[in-house]
């Protein structure tokens, strides 16, 4: 059963992450300079950074609440 549980909370964190991670960079396609989307895809800590400074405050916090939650539940399952 806990099995379940850490598999879960590590499937569930990943997916808030990567939900976030998505939605900044539409949120970011949509500013200028929209090249800063397709960086902040590849190049990941870049993404809430600039999510902030566009003052995109829940994306960022999701994308962070979602990276902790996913290192949290990762050494939890291990």
């Amino acid at each position: 059963m806990t099995d379940r549980i850490a598999v879960s909370a590590v499937i569930l964190s990943f997916a808030v992450l990567c939900t976030a991670h998505l939605a900044i960079a539409a949120g970011l396609l949509r500013r200028s300079p929209r090249w800063r989307a397709l960086v902040g895809l590849v190049a990941l800590p870049l993404a809430p950074y600039w999510a902030a400074r566009e003052r995109m405050w829940l994306r960022a916090a999701f994308w962070c609440a979602g990276l902790i939650g996913y290192v949290i539940a990762r050494v939890a399952a291990s």
